[in-house]
């Protein structure tokens, strides 16, 4: 048995996702907290569910400035996500580390 889409029907199921891309710039003597955090607390978010990918980058050029790429089914588990996130307590603990509030974009293929 065979499957064939069509190419109208592969995009509609590649824009079906959303990527997340988060920028944070971290206050200077809590970088080492910072990433302390993501070990500890992010662990598990790749199993979370409607995550398909997590990745967490630094700025070479810019120390404290952190980047946090995700990829979700859709925004509405990112939401989800992030209410859970905010039920645990961990997006404060976070929120006390911004040397100013993060910038969030939320991204589709073309």
């Amino acid at each position: 048995m065979s499957i064939s889409l069509s190419l109208t029907e592969l995009w509609e199921v590649e824009l079906m996702s959303v990527v997340i891309l988060v920028e944070w710039h971290i206050q200077p003597d809590r970088i080492e907290t910072v990433r302390e955090l993501l070990q500890a607390t992010f662990a598990g978010t790749q199993q979370y569910e409607g995550c398909r990918r997590y990745e967490i980058y630094e700025s070479q050029e810019s120390i404290g400035n952190v980047f946090l790429l995700t990829e979700w089914d859709s925004k509405e588990d990112y939401a989800q996500y992030i209410a859970w996130r905010k039920e645990t307590g961990v997006l404060d603990q976070f929120g006390q580390t911004f040397a100013d509030p993060p910038s969030v974009r939320y991204l589709q293929a073309i």
